[in-house]
């Protein structure tokens, strides 16, 4: 699971499933537009907003049932260096 933005000291780090909470195919993973700084599925066309509203739906089959992306807790290492993501 990757975190989307990068870590900067100013914005936190977020980090989500890759996996389409609609899609059933195993094979379909979540992608980010980061002209529009969202992220969304290249099947089912849901949109889910991945900076400011936690992986909120925003349009698609996943907003029309309210389906978000899967979140994953985001911490500092014991020394800062490195993040550890954990599922919540």
């Amino acid at each position: 699971t990757p975190s989307i933005p990068d870590h900067n000291g100013r914005t936190p780090v977020m980090a989500y499933d890759l996996a389409c909470p609609v899609e059933m195919r195993k094979d379909t993973r979540i992608k980010v537009d980061t002209e529009k700084n969202e992220a969304y599925c290249p099947n089912c066309g849901s949109r889910f907003d991945i900076f400011a509203n936690y992986g909120s739906p925003l349009s698609g089959k996943a907003a029309e049932l309210g389906y978000g992306l899967q979140k994953y807790h985001v911490g500092a290492g014991a020394a800062g260096e490195y993040m550890v993501i954990t599922r919540k």
